[in-house]
């Protein structure tokens, strides 16, 4: 009993005994990828020039240049420093551009309230909270206030004084 010869599917070396288009191995200088011949990776894969295959990234990388240098990161909260994805900084939930720059906080934590991408305890005397944990600058004339507007003032700017003060 015989069997029939076959060459293996351009540009495979070797492929699968019952797929003649999966390639095992590639010609010189071309990357196996998913039982294909590349001459570069996809995103997700980086160049393993040891054994000419492209190899996944490793989280937290989404793109990488080898099993330790990420190019981007999985999680798009996290910034790429030194070639490696962090996250922001412990007072931030989110954050953007650097991971002390807080897009909002944790507001089950110490410092719930967000004022000038930073996170606090409180906000700052000349700012309330709007309910949303954000410090949004009390409304002139008052200096220091209780919400928005103008019937919110606990204590007015130099030269104004309360009407209703209660």
């Amino acid at each position: 009993t015989g069997g029939i010869c076959s060459y293996c599917n351009s540009p495979c070396i070797s492929c699968q005994t019952l797929n003649i288009s999966y390639c095992t191995s590639c010609p010189t200088y071309t990357y196996l990828i998913n039982g294909q011949c590349s001459s570069s990776c996809t995103s997700g894969y980086y160049q393993n020039t040891a054994l000419w295959i492209c190899s996944s990234c490793v989280s937290p990388c989404s793109s990488c240049s080898s099993p330790t240098q990420c190019l981007s990161c999985l999680d798009s909260s996290s910034f790429l420093m030194n070639f490696t994805c962090v996250g922001c900084s412990s007072e931030c939930l989110t954050c953007s551009l650097t991971i002390s720059n807080c897009t909002s906080c944790n507001v089950s934590g110490l410092y719930p309230y967000l004022y000038a991408s930073t996170c606090l305890s409180t906000c700052p005397s000349t700012y309330y909270n709007d309910n949303s944990f954000v410090c949004k600058a009390c409304t002139s004339p008052c200096n220091t206030c209780s919400g928005a507007g103008v019937q919110s003032c606990i204590t007015c700017l130099t030269g104004y004084y309360q009407l209703n003060s209660t």
